[in-house]
């Protein structure tokens, strides 16, 4: 397989002599597959395959530890619609195949309002205790029969 030609155009580097492909932004994509429940209670799950793309991953490759062109190792990182991730698997010259797996970056969450504003945060609301009343009768005088 070959590389994908850098951006700007032009042919792409030729290979280093370990087999790896060149250290160069990668662009991709791979399909998601899913279910989305049925329409109606008991009614047919309908299957759903989705392409994410993924541009400018950055790859690097290890030589293999024997240092006799074996499986090397590949790690790297890049951003889709999901966000930034880290990837880390493998590389085997012989066949081109690359497997790696994502470990996507968890973002922080935002603290909440009033911290943002000094640290202070609302008093609770106290239960209050309920009072007995007569029926109201709206500002009018009950008649009396």
């Amino acid at each position: 397989p070959t590389p994908p030609p850098p951006r700007g155009g032009g042919p792409p580097p030729p290979p280093p002599a370990s087999g790896a492909p060149p250290a160069c932004p990668f662009d991709g994509y791979f399909m998601l597959k899913g279910l989305l429940p049925a329409k109606t209670p008991g009614g047919p799950v309908t299957h759903t395959e989705n392409k994410v793309e993924e541009k400018g991953l950055q790859l690097a490759f290890m030589p293999a530890a024997d240092g006799a062109g074996g499986v090397q190792t590949v790690t790297g990182n890049g951003k889709n619609k999901f966000g930034a991730f880290s990837l880390k698997g493998t590389f085997d010259p012989a066949t081109g195949a690359v497997e790696v797996t994502k470990e996507y970056v968890i973002k922080p969450r935002a603290a909440p309002r009033s911290a943002r504003r000094g640290g202070r945060t609302k008093t609770p609301v106290r239960p209050r205790k309920a009072v007995k009343r007569e029926p109201s009768t709206g500002g009018r005088t009950p008649k009396v029969a």
